[in-house]
């Protein structure tokens, strides 16, 4: 429990060091920092070495998760076919966002998921020109998906019984509550606030 989480760290680390020093961090803050900074331009070895030293550090213990990882593979591959074929940095924007949305269908089977995530942190806009490939790749990864993986959910549910007609009168009443408690709270902070900014 010590020595393996290690030696996965030893690794990632020296990746990082001699190898990029893109693979640090998250993913996504990134992927959206070449977009905003750089014409969505991502060198290309970080669609190798972003994957390698996920699986790496994952599965050596690391306290890391999929999305980031995926959501810069994705899009270091979109920006690499972006920049062999000399496109517009928009265009490539959108192909780093095809990457990255169709990575997180893939891995998640959730296209609608991934193209509200790639239109928030990697498009910032919703124009037709952007948002259609954006959508087709999500549609075609998650069909890979379903061919290769099934399409059982990556996180099952156990059956929850559905509330009944009492059950869903209250959470209504409760809610009721809780918004007039809400609406209220703010008036007594901000007397309380300026009568002791009066003192």
């Amino acid at each position: 429990m010590i020595v393996v989480p290690a030696i996965g760290g030893l690794i990632v680390g020296a990746m990082a060091r001699w190898g990029s020093q893109a693979i640090r961090g998250h993913g996504i803050p990134e992927a959206m920092e070449q977009v905003l900074l750089n014409e969505s331009k991502i060198a290309p070895r970080i669609t190798f070495l972003k994957p390698v030293s996920s699986a790496i550090a994952i599965g050596t213990g690391g306290p890391f998760g999929a999305e980031g990882p995926i959501i810069a593979t994705g899009g270091a591959l979109g920006s690499f076919v972006g920049q062999l074929l000399h496109v517009t940095a928009v265009e490539r924007k959108t192909l780093l966002a095809a990457g990255a949305a169709a990575g997180m269908a893939a891995v998640f089977g959730s296209p609608v998921s991934a193209l509200i995530l790639a239109v928030e942190l990697l498009l910032f806009e919703l124009k037709p020109r952007s948002l259609i490939p954006v959508a087709l790749a999500t549609v075609a990864a998650n069909g890979v998906r379903h061919a290769l993986v099934g399409s059982a959910p990556v996180f099952p549910m156990p059956g929850v019984a559905e509330p009944g007609g009492a059950a869903l009168a209250s959470y209504v009443v409760l809610g009721a509550l809780v918004g007039v408690v809400s609406v209220g709270a703010p008036d007594s902070l901000s007397c309380c606030g300026s009568s002791e900014a009066t003192r």
